[in-house]
């Protein structure tokens, strides 16, 4: 009678979980289905954030498998005439994330610039956080692979992103641009992120030593910190020596842990 009983019990429990674990695999079927996003290059999409408009280039590879969750790319521009439609010609990232399977995003700033002050900081960096929000409303993104990558002022913008996003960003590479006052005391911050810093030696803006010394400060906050320096180039993106091929193994080696 105790064994019978026993046996029946366990019959119980185990279709239970079951039960349990078929109602979970149908949630997530159905939220994926309820993703509405599609392939495409979308060039001038828009949210609105705290009542002002923000613009966005948005690129999808047709070869991505949309059912399943995807790497993303946030690529933020440099200073100036730079933009979200300018950064994916001389950058060549769209090639980056198409053959790393990761869906790639470009953030226009306002006025042209990055986090420049205070206020203007706190706007862009809850641009970043309404638009991945929004982004992921329409497709499956893999959390582990949250990554962002910048040149100038955006590689600037992206130390700050990540810093205040610590628990979110798998990665960090940051092109030509320095830390700023923001880490004055130090990088400080939750989690220990990634970076991966890639500067010219003949860089007219930022010297060379501005990255060493950047590398240092991450390094000696146990940050998994890399330096490419180029020889012989400005302020520019480092096509000369194919420097996406870096990032793309940058970007497969550090997932979210």
């Amino acid at each position: 009678m105790m064994c019978s009983a026993y046996k029946n019990n366990s019959l119980i429990i185990y279709s239970f979980l079951f039960f349990l674990f078929t109602l979970s695999s149908c949630n997530k079927d159905k939220d994926l289905s309820e993703l509405n996003g599609k392939a495409g290059t979308f060039e001038n999409n828009a949210i609105t954030v705290d009542g002002e408009t923000r613009n966005y280039r948005l690129v999808v590879s047709e070869k991505l498998n949309l059912q399943n969750p995807n790497k993303i790319i946030f690529a933020f521009h440099g200073l100036g005439i730079d933009s979200k439609d300018l950064m994916p010609i001389y950058s060549k990232l769209n090639d980056l994330a198409e053959n790393i399977n990761a869906i790639i995003v470009y953030p226009n700033a306002q006025n042209g610039s990055w986090g420049l002050n205070q206020k203007q900081t706190d706007k862009d960096l809850k641009f970043f956080k309404v638009l991945l929000k929004d982004i992921k409303s329409k497709y499956a993104i893999d959390e582990k692979n949250i990554h962002i990558t910048g040149i100038s002022n955006g590689a600037y913008f992206c130390h700050i992103v990540a810093k205040t996003n610590s628990e979110k960003i798998a990665s960090v590479s940051a092109r030509s641009g320095m830390i700023g006052l923001e880490f004055i005391l130090g990088i400080n911050s939750t989690r220990k992120y990634p970076v991966l810093l890639i500067h010219g030696d003949k860089d007219p803006i930022f010297d060379i030593n501005i990255a060493r010394g950047d590398l240092s400060k991450y390094k000696n906050e146990n940050h998994k910190a890399k330096l490419i320096e180029v020889n012989d180039l400005g302020h520019e993106w480092a096509n000369k020596i194919n420097i996406n091929d870096s990032i793309a193994v940058f970007i497969n080696q550090n997932p979210l842990f």
